[in-house]
Protein backbone atom coordinates (compact mmCIF):
# COMPACT_ATOMS: atom_id res chain seq x y z
CA UNK A 1 0.00 0.00 0.00
CA UNK A 2 3.20 2.23 0.77
CA UNK A 3 3.45 2.30 -3.15
CA UNK A 4 0.09 3.63 -3.35
CA UNK A 5 0.99 6.86 -1.57
CA UNK A 6 2.13 9.99 -4.32
CA UNK A 7 5.86 10.75 -3.90
CA UNK A 8 5.29 14.01 -1.99
CA UNK A 9 3.67 12.11 1.41
CA UNK A 10 6.10 12.22 3.90
CA UNK A 11 6.23 8.89 6.12
CA UNK A 12 4.63 6.89 3.77
CA UNK A 13 5.03 3.53 5.61
CA UNK A 14 3.96 4.84 8.75
CA UNK A 15 1.23 6.84 7.42
CA UNK A 16 0.01 3.47 6.01
CA UNK A 17 0.28 1.58 9.52
CA UNK A 18 -1.81 4.30 11.25
CA UNK A 19 -4.52 4.51 8.94
CA UNK A 20 -4.55 0.74 9.40
CA UNK A 21 -4.90 0.99 12.86
CA UNK A 22 -7.49 4.13 12.35
CA UNK A 23 -9.49 1.19 9.84
CA UNK A 24 -9.38 -1.13 12.89
CA UNK A 25 -9.89 1.80 15.22
CA UNK A 26 -13.51 2.24 13.43
CA UNK A 27 -14.43 -1.34 12.75
CA UNK A 28 -14.42 -2.07 16.52
CA UNK A 29 -16.79 1.29 16.88
CA UNK A 30 -19.20 0.45 14.32
CA UNK A 31 -19.19 -2.81 16.83
CA UNK A 32 -20.62 -0.77 20.27
CA UNK A 33 -23.79 1.12 19.40
CA UNK A 34 -22.55 3.93 22.38
CA UNK A 35 -19.65 4.54 19.77
CA UNK A 36 -21.89 3.94 16.37
CA UNK A 37 -22.43 7.01 15.47
CA UNK A 38 -18.68 8.48 15.71
CA UNK A 39 -17.51 5.51 14.18
CA UNK A 40 -19.69 6.05 11.07
CA UNK A 41 -18.48 9.63 10.76
CA UNK A 42 -14.55 8.37 10.88
CA UNK A 43 -15.58 5.74 8.16
CA UNK A 44 -16.97 8.48 5.53
CA UNK A 45 -13.81 10.49 6.69
CA UNK A 46 -11.45 8.00 6.02
CA UNK A 47 -13.56 6.50 2.37
CA UNK A 48 -13.17 10.92 1.22
CA UNK A 49 -9.85 10.64 2.70
CA UNK A 50 -8.17 7.79 1.08
CA UNK A 51 -10.15 8.46 -2.56
CA UNK A 52 -7.47 11.10 -4.34
CA UNK A 53 -4.53 7.90 -2.93
CA UNK A 54 -6.77 5.60 -5.18
CA UNK A 55 -7.16 7.83 -7.93
CA UNK A 56 -3.79 8.27 -7.85
CA UNK A 57 -2.65 5.19 -8.11
CA UNK A 58 -5.04 4.35 -10.86
CA UNK A 59 -3.50 6.78 -13.16
CA UNK A 60 0.10 5.98 -12.20
CA UNK A 61 -0.39 2.65 -12.20
CA UNK A 62 1.64 2.32 -9.20
CA UNK A 63 2.24 -1.08 -6.77
CA UNK A 64 -1.97 -1.84 -5.89
CA UNK A 65 -0.84 -3.75 -2.40
CA UNK A 66 -0.79 -7.31 -4.48
CA UNK A 67 -4.50 -6.55 -6.62
CA UNK A 68 -3.83 -8.16 -10.00
CA UNK A 69 -7.02 -6.04 -11.51
CA UNK A 70 -4.07 -3.21 -10.52
CA UNK A 71 -5.44 0.43 -12.19
CA UNK A 72 -8.76 -1.28 -13.04
CA UNK A 73 -9.48 -2.22 -9.58
CA UNK A 74 -9.16 1.42 -7.99
CA UNK A 75 -11.08 2.39 -11.12
CA UNK A 76 -13.64 0.30 -10.20
CA UNK A 77 -13.72 0.96 -6.34
CA UNK A 78 -14.60 4.72 -6.89
CA UNK A 79 -18.31 4.19 -7.14
CA UNK A 80 -18.36 1.28 -4.85
CA UNK A 81 -16.59 3.84 -2.11
CA UNK A 82 -19.85 6.53 -3.02
CA UNK A 83 -21.80 3.37 -1.89
CA UNK A 84 -19.92 2.96 0.82
CA UNK A 85 -20.28 6.41 1.99
CA UNK A 86 -24.20 6.53 0.99
CA UNK A 87 -24.30 3.09 3.15
CA UNK A 88 -22.58 4.44 6.06
CA UNK A 89 -24.51 7.60 6.40
CA UNK A 90 -28.31 6.03 5.67
CA UNK A 91 -27.38 3.35 8.22
CA UNK A 92 -25.12 4.03 10.83
CA UNK A 93 -24.75 8.33 10.88
CA UNK A 94 -28.77 8.61 9.83
CA UNK A 95 -30.39 5.77 10.94
CA UNK A 96 -33.70 6.84 11.53
CA UNK A 97 -33.89 7.76 8.15
CA UNK A 98 -33.87 4.26 7.58
CA UNK A 99 -36.72 3.31 10.15
CA UNK A 100 -38.87 6.44 8.85
CA UNK A 101 -38.44 4.95 5.00
CA UNK A 102 -39.18 1.21 6.38
CA UNK A 103 -42.04 2.90 8.36
CA UNK A 104 -43.97 4.37 5.13
CA UNK A 105 -43.20 1.63 2.57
Amino acid sequence: MTRMMPPFVPFATPLVLATGLLELGVAAGLVNPANRRLAGLLGIGVLVAFFPVNVYAAFNHTGMGGHVQGPIYLLIRAPLQSLLIWWARFFVVHPGDAVQQTASA
